[in-house]
């Protein structure tokens, strides 16, 4: 399968199924922005996949006051922003601002 979008974010790239998409991604020649909230861990993920397309960024997807400016500082590193990739793991409380 040959991808056309070739500028991704991947959200909770840092670990698990993101870091995997991440992996999957930049195998396709695609450059890679994951996000997350601890640098230290995107950092990590970043020596692992070894790729000089891929980037890392410190995001918390749930402060959606920030996502715009998020949005840019990715398509800046990327060269473009073609799609997006949400494997960033919120809980319920974080969603709807209720503890269930």
């Amino acid at each position: 399968m040959k991808l056309r979008c070739k500028h991704i974010i991947v959200t909770g790239g840092g670990s698990g199924i993101g870091k995997a998409i991440a992996k999957r991604l930049i195998d396709g020649e695609t450059k890679v922005v994951i996000t997350g909230r601890h640098m230290e861990k995107l950092l990590a993920a970043k020596e692992e996949i070894a790729s000089e397309r891929i980037f890392c960024m410190t995001w918390d997807i749930a402060d959606v006051e920030c996502c715009m400016d998020k949005f840019r500082a990715a398509e800046k590193l990327m060269g473009g922003f073609d799609g997006l990739v949400n494997c960033a793991a919120l809980g319920t409380s974080q969603v709807t601002g209720r503890g269930y």
